[in-house]
């Protein structure tokens, strides 16, 4: 029972996670919640379109909700390409740096486990800075 809980909580999360990362990614690339540039090809997209992609896969690693790794994506980028990872990386140099990718690929090869506590938590704050981000466009929260 406590393991569905946790998955339940975790794909919560998740959901949570990837609309904030793809509203600030639409908002970053065009100034729009409503569209945004895939991150390894450059083509635009809306939003519905776009996927959370991560630089380094994984969904038992530290690196799962580490928004500094995940990026809209193209659904065409992100499983028909398996990520563009050659275009990832070159972007994450460019937009980070060295340093951050070496800290990706470090926690990359730890596991994290989440109690439900933490990643309810964690939802929340995602919530929020999607909410914020959107306050802050003169977006409607709720839209």
């Amino acid at each position: 029972m406590a393991k569905s809980k946790l998955g339940t909580q975790k794909r919560k999360t998740w959901i949570a996670c990837s609309k904030y990362v793809r509203t600030r990614d639409c908002l970053k690339t065009t100034g729009s919640p409503e569209y945004g540039r895939c991150y390894t090809c450059g083509k635009s997209h809306p939003f519905r379109n776009l996927d959370a992609g991560h630089f380094l896969a994984g969904r038992y690693n530290a690196v799962l909700f580490d928004v500094r790794g995940v990026h809209a994506q193209c659904t065409y980028c992100n499983h028909k390409l398996e990520g563009n990872r050659l275009e990832y990386l070159k972007a994450m140099i460019r937009d980070y740096g060295q340093e951050v990718v070496d800290d990706l690929l470090r926690l990359n090869k730890t596991t994290r486990k989440y109690t439900v506590a933490e990643l309810a938590e964690l939802e929340a704050e995602f919530k929020r800075k999607t909410e914020e981000l959107l306050e802050r466009e003169g977006v409607a929260v709720g839209s």
